[in-house]
């Protein structure tokens, strides 16, 4: 996982109050998210929210992996 995708995604889902609707917050989330993470975009319609909280639960099993593997060297 690239750091820098990941700061982009964490700038965004911190600031949501600065995206002037709930709706347009939670598009670029996804699609800040999805490139921290590699994911492709679904074809048809997906439920935001739900795809969101998806990967980002993948993230952070990803980081706390890599912090567990770092303490054990």
């Amino acid at each position: 996982m690239e750091l820098a995708p990941l700061v982009r995604a964490v700038e965004v889902l911190m600031s949501p109050l600065e995206w002037g609707s709930r709706d347009a917050w939670l598009d670029e989330s996804l699609r800040r998210v999805r490139a921290a993470c590699g994911a492709a975009s679904p074809a048809g319609a997906v439920d935001a929210l739900a795809e969101l909280e998806a990967l980002l639960h993948a993230v952070n099993f990803i980081v706390s992996l890599a912090v567990i593997t770092a303490f054990a060297k």
